[in-house]
């Protein structure tokens, strides 16, 4: 059981906690896709400020004396850090369940054999629809199939993990993701996670013209409110663990939030800058509206 009352304690006295239920490790800024949303590409060419393997050890020696329980990886891209299996070794070693987040291109069977070796617990896989092209579009080319591949062979080597699929609810999948649940059920996952498009964590440093055409309309709302309902209902079906109701519901309200929780759009080509209508952003130089949102508490911060 998860205990984080140290962690509100510690937030209301500004000062560190005692112990930490979980440590999210941003392993390095090197990632081998350049999805359309993420911003982590246009800031990293390569690793910024990367911390060495035994640098890394020293940390979750650190983690190890604040009881860290779950040590939650990601990038970039995680895997290709060559030393990921050592250090998520080193991490079980020291009593820390370990949860990798990948994009599932490097899933291959040397790859998750030394995955299986190193004692890893859970995995997650980012997959952004059941249709290649709708993915693709946000992914791109080539990449739905190799993905679905390293969920498969992942599934079959590492029997005993836990295996989920994380998906961003954004304009372009959310009438289909009620499908994604009969899909994951078929491909044998524990669960699959949804978060809201939104513009900051590693967004922030995205230009949002070049994802706009992801983001909700204000007259997407009801829509996206109704398909929210249907994942809903797909997932009762099923004994898949997922996002919690109480977050499914507080999406379309979050979108709706006044224009304090949105974040100054931009033009792609002219950067200009915008004036914000209500709980949206509107472009000055093409008369769009779109909503913009910071995440909400309790968005997954992963990259992949």
């Amino acid at each position: 059981m998860l205990d984080f009352g140290e962690v509100w304690l510690a937030r209301h006295l500004d000062r560190g906690p005692r112990h930490l239920p979980i440590l999210v490790f941003m392993l390095t800024d090197k990632c081998n896709l350049k999805c359309k949303m993420c911003g982590a590409c246009d800031y990293s060419p390569g690793d910024h400020n990367v911390l060495s393997t035994e640098e890394w050890k020293t940390v979750l020696d650190a983690a190890a004396r604040i009881r860290v329980q779950i040590l939650s990886i990601t990038g970039g891209e995680a895997m290709l850090r060559k030393d990921l299996f050592e250090l998520i070794a080193y991490a079980r070693a020291r009593g820390m369940a370990v949860h990798l987040n990948t994009n599932g291109l490097l899933l291959r069977e040397k790859s998750v054999e030394k995955l299986r070796a190193s004692g890893v617990e859970t995995v997650s896989i980012s997959v952004e629809s059941t249709d290649a092209a709708t993915h693709e579009a946000i992914r791109g080319r080539g990449t739905f199939a190799h993905t679905l591949d390293g969920l498969r062979l992942l599934r079959q080597r590492l029997p005993d993990a836990r295996i989920g699929l994380n998906c961003v609810i954004n304009k372009h999948n959310y009438k289909t993701l009620a499908e994604m649940v009969d899909f994951a059920a078929r491909e044998g996952v524990d669960q699959v996670k949804f978060a809201p498009i939104h513009t900051n964590l590693q967004h922030k440093d995205k230009a949002i013209g070049e994802y706009a055409d992801m983001l909700f309309d204000e007259g997407d709302l009801e829509g996206l409110e109704a398909e929210l309902q249907r994942i809903q209902s797909a997932l009762t079906a099923t004994q898949l663990q997922s996002t919690s109701k109480r977050f499914f519901d507080g999406i379309t309200k979050l979108y709706r939030a006044p224009a304090s929780n949105t974040k100054t759009a931009h033009s792609t080509s002219a950067r200009r800058r915008s004036t914000r209508f209500g709980g949206a952003a509107r472009s000055r130089s093409t008369g769009s509206s779109y909503v913009t949102v910071t995440a909400p508490a309790g968005t997954p911060r992963t990259r992949n």
